[in-house]
């Protein structure tokens, strides 16, 4: 089966509603909506949330996104939510849990009433006498909120560093044998000889709040794990994962067979995790899902291929993803200098030209490993009242003239493109750009400090212009275009604008190389292209594509002729080699 992953419109717009919750704040309240609506009587509907600590690039800041994370679960509790859960991971930057009761006890700091749970412990990581003292530790420090969640763990690539390399298919005889132990440990003394472990007689210390222990979750999806946890006691969690909702509707088959092979057991809870994705627009979802299927309803028509979508990119997962061997996405949607890094690594397969025509496209948009599919840039945006009939910043340095053209700038918080704009202001040439002169370029945006209003996620800068908070800015081309559909009083200049590209890869490994190199090359056509910048202001990399595109559409673009004229691309192998230090050079001044 293929899978299609086109995250240019997943990460940039859903990504954004998790980064700074606005959307949740609107959804999350609708839950008490829905626990007051009529069930059947035998049926008792409760929300929860699952929350990690995600980055999707590990340059970002690990302060920030737990910050993030700790209001994302305060949204939950005031909206009604029962439980918030997080996972326990390792070495792996979409889920940073190395010990989720620390996670847990840093949110019960800061609640008062939602509960605490771990989604889940992994078993052949732990000692039975760590996980029972922690999980007893983190229900006092939480006031007997934790719901004590345990599974067998997912990655390989984990149990190769965590657990001595023994096969992931065998997790689930340690929990088998951890759990009946721990139960016993948060009681009383328990002396244990097992397959895994031995230890003479000993007790959790301190004792959990709640009696006899917590809520017990495992996670389950094979049969015979669900019916263990019924024979258990325990309640159960399970997900689809990525798969489409008819697997919600296997899952549920298997917990009532279990029901009904243990009569004589109480009836637990049984939970569905389904990732969810929150608009503060009801009507933007219906961006993505008309721009994928633009992509791909076609190339399934054609091949009878079948396409699933998932999102958002994760470039750690898909990194653990290709190092075991056992991919499930089969085209992935990559910035560029993921590409770059990547393709050092051997991470993809090079693309095939006997299938992929890569004379479609201009030769910088081709590279051996990846395909130029969509082109984005940071551009001057300013506010029409404020700047009338023309008289706005046309260059980086009259932007950054706060004499000339005063007022508060939404700047972007990160070295790039942050230096390049401050040369560009301090009179370098495009030509002469890179290496890049660090002392000059932090010297000539220190006057700036006073001025600016720092920007970390695309929406906060669309919303520092749209409030009236900054009456300059730097955003991306999408951002002032979706600003401007929605009646905000924003222009746009194209002069010196600062363009970057993604690229459309096959991960090593992928079991369907032919048919993801045939989804590529479906990707290029003018006709495909053009119907994606029909929707979203995501310029294409083929040339031809706007003769597709509609007229009021094309001036936003970043390949617009005109456009790309005054543009100048990201050196993304100079920021491959120089980013780390020159991100923590960037910190530095700030706080200096």
């Amino acid at each position: 089966m293929l899978t299609g992953k086109h995250a240019a419109f997943t990460r940039d717009w859903t990504w954004r509603q998790w980064s700074v919750p606005v959307g949740a704040r609107s959804f999350f309240p609708y839950v008490r909506q829905l626990r007051a609506m009529t069930v059947p009587e035998d049926l008792e509907v409760k929300f929860s949330i699952s929350v990690s600590l995600e980055r999707f690039d590990p340059r970002s800041d690990m302060r920030r996104v737990a910050a993030q994370a700790l209001e994302l679960v305060q949204i939950a509790e005031q909206g009604g939510f029962e439980i918030a859960w997080t996972p326990e991971h390792h070495t792996i930057e979409f889920t940073i849990a190395p010990n989720p009761f620390t996670i847990l006890t840093h949110w019960a700091a800061h609640t008062r009433t939602i509960r605490l749970g771990t989604a889940v412990v992994v078993a052949p990581y732990w000692h039975p006498i760590r996980v029972a003292g922690e999980a007893a530790l983190c229900d006092v420090l939480s006031n007997g909120r934790l719901e004590f969640g345990i599974g067998r763990g997912a990655y390989q690539f984990e149990f190769d560093r965590m657990a001595g390399g023994i096969p992931q298919t065998e997790g689930g005889a340690f929990m088998r044998e951890m759990l009946p132990v721990l139960k016993s440990l948060w009681e009383g003394d328990h002396e244990h000889r097992g397959r895994y472990w031995s230890f003479p007689l000993a007790t959790a210390v301190p004792k959990p709040v709640q009696k006899p222990h917590p809520p017990i979750w495992v996670a389950a999806r094979d049969a015979a794990t669900f019916d263990w946890a019924i024979k258990q006691g325990a309640n159960i969690q399970a997900t689809p994962l990525s798969r489409p909702n008819s697997e919600v509707t296997v899952l549920g088959k298997r917990f009532g067979e279990a029901l009904a092979a243990n009569p004589g057991q109480a009836r637990p809870h049984f939970l569905m995790l389904r990732r969810t994705c929150v608009y503060e627009d009801p009507d933007e979802w219906v961006t993505p899902v008309r721009t994928s299927k633009g992509y791909c309803d076609s190339f399934a028509a054609k091949t009878g291929a079948t396409v699933i979508q998932d999102g958002p990119v994760d470039y750690a997962k898909l990194r653990t993803m290709i190092q075991n061997g056992s991919p499930t996405w089969d085209v992935v949607d990559v910035t560029i200098d993921f590409l770059y890094n990547a393709a050092k690594d051997g991470l993809f397969e090079k693309i095939d030209a006997s299938i992929v025509d890569t004379n479609l496209l201009p030769p910088k948009y081709v590279h051996e490993y990846g395909i130029a599919n969509i082109v984005w840039s940071y551009n001057i945006a300013f506010n029409t009242q404020t700047f009338t009939d023309g008289k706005h910043p046309k260059t980086w340095s009259e932007f950054l003239d706060v004499e000339k053209f005063p007022g508060r700038r939404a700047l972007r918080d990160r070295v790039n493109p942050m230096l390049e704009i401050a040369l560009l202001a301090d009179g370098v040439p495009f030509e002469k750009l890179y290496p890049l002169d660090v002392d000059r370029a932090l010297k000539r945006l220190e006057p700036m400090k006073k001025n600016a209003v720092w920007w970390t996620t695309n929406s906060q800068s669309q919303q520092l212009m749209i409030d009236g908070e900054c009456s300059l800015g730097i955003l991306n081309n999408g951002r002032i275009y979706d600003a401007v559909q929605k009646g905000a009083k924003i222009g746009i200049e194209w002069a010196q604008n600062l363009q970057s590209v993604d690229y459309l890869v096959v991960p090593k490994g992928s079991k369907v190389k032919d048919a993801a190199m045939g989804l590529i090359a479906e990707m290029m056509l003018p006709n495909n292209q053009a119907t994606v910048s029909n929707i979203m202001p995501l310029a294409p990399t083929n040339p031809e594509a706007f003769k597709l595109i509609k007229k009021e559409i094309a001036p936003w673009l970043s390949t617009e002729p005109a456009n790309i004229a005054q543009g100048f691309p990201i050196n993304e192998e100079y920021w491959r080699d120089n980013y780390k230090a020159l991100a923590e050079r960037w910190v530095a001044w700030k706080l200096a």
